[in-house]
This record gives structure tokens, sequence and C-alpha cells, in this order.
């Protein structure tokens, strides 16, 4: 695995020394139009050489798919993604829906395969939904590489994720250490979602091995929608009066969790979150959640990119693709909320 790695690692390094070389040399000249496509050749021809010699990288279109496709999360991923494509002098495009429907989110992905693309991503709303369009995908011959929550079962060559159990394990330490080691413990998860489960996995294991003086007396599956988060919690808090901490283990759920402390009179519960969405940083900043656990959004997309590529033009030979590749985690708490928030607005302004 890390040979692999290596190699890849190798490959981009070796594109970013030329490209950067490149753009020095094309500084001084001029803005016509034979200057531009001279320019736009002159950028193929240098991902084609730093890239095993691929010919006209222009031909090539990668596409990404995703659920919730206007949320600050989802941009972050395909900035990633059109970043990687940019440098590689691909094309790229975003195949997404705002519809809260697992239905339309898979016609996403078929509506993506229509296309007739180089290779496809998918962001994996349910595991098991997702594995028949995926086969179809690959059985067409288009590779596909998830991105954040996996189809483990299905035909995708690789997922671009974060550590999901260590991700949980993470938020176990960090509430641990807010609590004192003690606490009842309210658990919102989402069933059938493959790195919501790993992530509450790692939680409790934790949880139970580092912090037995906590525990968790209620664990209840939610959708996407904030209403119907705070009212599961609400009803959670009423049956079980006891709980003074909630772990939130997919995004903007801390937004749903908060809403729902509100609705029974709790503002001594401590939430905790995960994802940057902007609602849940306010929150964060205003002191309802005490942090959330960042995934690596960008590096998720670019990752994507440059493995469809990889695989496309089978730049690795007989050597196996990686099934996995960490785009890391951070901690986002009232230190350096401000940041992620300015960032955040800056994306969804540049989106509109």
């Amino acid at each position: 695995m890390k040979k692999v790695l290596s190699i890849v690692m190798a490959v981009v390094l070796g594109c970013v020394s030329i490209t950067g070389c490149s753009a020095k040399a094309n500084e001084s000249e001029t803005s016509s139009s034979t200057g531009a496509a001279a320019e736009t050749a002159d950028k193929e021809a240098v991902a084609g050489a730093a890239f095993g010699g691929v010919s006209n990288p222009g031909d090539q279109t990668y596409l990404w798919c995703s659920y919730e496709s206007t949320d600050d999360f989802m941009l972050m991923v395909y900035e990633g993604f059109e970043d990687c494509g940019k440098m590689l002098g691909v094309n790229t495009a975003h195949v997404g829906s705002s519809q809260n429907d697992l239905t339309e989110y898979i016609n996403t992905v078929e509506r993506a395969i229509s296309m007739e693309p180089d290779g496809i991503a998918v962001h994996v709303f349910n595991a098991d939904a997702y594995i028949d369009v995926i086969n179809k995908a690959v059985d067409g011959g288009i590779p596909v590489i998830t991105t954040g929550p996996d189809s483990p079962n299905s035909k995708r060559i690789c997922n671009v994720g974060v550590e999901n159990i260590e991700a949980g394990a993470f938020g176990a330490e960090r509430l641990g250490e807010a609590m004192n080691g003690t606490g009842k413990v309210l658990i919102l998860t989402r069933a059938g979602q493959n790195n919501s489960e790993l992530r509450v996995q790692g939680f409790k294991e934790t949880l139970a091995e580092k912090y037995p003086s906590m525990e968790v007396v209620s664990e209840i599956s939610v959708t996407a929608e904030i209403a119907d988060q705070a009212s599961k919690t609400a009803a959670a808090l009423t049956a079980n009066p006891e709980i003074s901490a909630i772990f939130c283990s997919l995004g903007i759920q801390a937004v749903g969790a908060s809403q729902g402390c509100d609705q029974v009179g709790r503002s001594d519960i401590t939430v905790f979150g995960f994802d940057r969405n902007p609602a849940q940083l306010e929150l964060v900043k205003e002191g309802k959640v005490m942090g959330s656990i960042a995934q690596g959004c960008y590096n998720m997309g670019w990752w994507a990119c440059m493995g469809l590529y990889i695989e496309h033009n089978n730049l690795l030979g007989d050597r196996n693709f990686p099934t996995f590749i960490s785009a890391g985690v951070s901690y986002i708490d009232q230190s350096n909320v401000d940041k992620e928030i300015e960032e955040s607005n800056a994306r969804i302004a540049a989106a509109k």
C-alpha cells in the first residue's frame, strides 16, 4: 500500500514541479487568442508528460455526483475535484441534487453514466442502495471512486474519506475530557450510512475503554432534516432526563440536536458535532456546540479526481490501486471557528 501511494505522490510532485516551471515560462506571453491557445496546449502537454505521457487530457471528462449539492461541505469537496482537474488539464463537472430523496440521489449517478465520462466520483448516501448503479458504471467501463461515505460492497475501486472509526474515537476523547469522564450520552446516527455507523462504533468502543463512567443511554437514527433531528432529540431528552451530552455522527445533526435541547429547555447539554455546516459553525461560535470534527473535504475531491485520472489512463499499470485514501480530519472549536466561518461564507458567495 505504501509503495503504491509513494508512486502516486511522486507523480503528483512531478507535475507540480513541471507546472511551476511552465508558469514562469509563460509570464511573457501575450493575451492574444493565439497565445491563449498556445498556453492551453502547453498546459495539456505538461499534464500529459508529467502523468505518464497521457495525450490530449483535455478530451477527458470526470464527474462528481453528490446529494445536498448546495451544501458548503459539498461545495468544498467539488472545489478540490475541480482544482485537481484544472491541474491535470481535464474537464470536470458536478452532477448533484438538492432534493431530499434517495431515488433522486441515485438518479444523479444514472445521469452521469449517460454522459459517458472517463470516470465518476460518487458521494454515497446509503451504502447498499448505491451498489447497483455503481456496478452499472464499472461494468460499462467507467471507473468509480466514492468520496466520504462508502459503498464497500460495490465494485468501486477506491474510497477517499476519513478513518471513521478513529474519527469517532477522537470524538469520544474530546467529549470525555470535556465531561470529566462522567455523564450519560445520546448518540445521533443515520441507519444505513456506512460512515455514520463506523464513527458511532469508534465512539462507543473508546468511551467504554477510556471513560467507563460515561454511558450511552440512547442511540437514535435521524434523517437529514433538521426538524426530524430536533424532534427526536427532544423526545429522547424527555424520556431520558439524565442525558448530559449528545454525540452527533454527521454534519448538521448538531444543529438539530441544539434545537431539540432548546425545545425542552435543556441549555445544560454538551453537544458535540461533526463537519463544518455554516449553521453549526455559528453554534460553535456561540458556545451552544462545544466543537466539531471537520473532514478534509477539499482533499476528498482532489484525490478522487486524481485517482480517476490515474485509473482511466492505467498509470499504475499492473500495480494494485489503493482501496482507501485518507482525506484527514481537523478539529473546530471557539479558538479557530471565526476563520472557518469566513472561508465558508466566501465559498457560498462564489457559488451563487
